[in-house]
């Protein structure tokens, strides 16, 4: 990091933190450009976990979901500490599957979040949807509002609550969040 504290801007091309960086900024704004910004990262730095997760979460929202398994699945066997502790993780491998048709294997991954107890409602609740499971996404999505989960500003974006859109209990959500500007896409 020398470019931050020694002003050395060569360092910052090959500065993992700083592709890492742009590059999550870059998610919800200029996904196309995001992913070749994390993939960088990962390169310059393949040991910090988020660099792989953070990738795969790019290529999730890309919906590029077969490569996105295969990031999520290597920062899981890679970082099985971390992914313990933080158990998004799993829930978006979980989205993976079920986008991807691997239901059971997205059920039991849930599951095993469930009986943890300590993930966000609100990526339970994007699991949920992605399996068809409306009814029980939306009793997610109520909680994660009520306790004001951070993950709820990914509301528009996550993979999972495609299928939610159009129902008018996500619209209504989706106003008391003071989201009007994204109800007219």
């Amino acid at each position: 990091m020398r470019w931050l504290h020694d002003w050395d801007w060569d360092d910052a091309d090959r500065s993992a933190w700083a592709h890492w960086g742009y590059g999550f900024f870059l998610i919800p704004r200029r996904l196309d450009e995001a992913v070749p910004e994390l993939t960088l990262a990962r390169e310059l730095d393949p040991l910090l976990p988020f660099m792989t997760v953070d990738l795969s979460a790019a290529q999730w929202f890309a919906g590029r979901d077969g490569e996105a398994l295969s990031s999520i699945r290597q920062a899981l066997a890679a970082h099985a500490r971390a992914a313990a502790i933080n158990p998004t993780w799993l829930t978006h491998l979980a989205v993976t599957h079920a986008r991807l048709g691997n239901r059971a294997q997205a059920r039991s991954i849930l599951a095993e979040v469930e009986r943890a107890g300590r993930e966000d409602p609100f990526f339970l609740a994007s699991v949920h949807a992605a399996l068809g499971e409306p009814d029980a996404a939306f009793r997610l999505l109520e909680a994660a509002h009520r306790e004001r989960t951070p993950g709820l500003d990914w509301l528009w974006r996550q993979p999972g609550l495609e299928s939610l859109r159009d129902d008018p209990r996500f619209l209504d959500l989706a106003r008391r969040m003071n989201l009007s500007n994204v109800l007219d896409r």
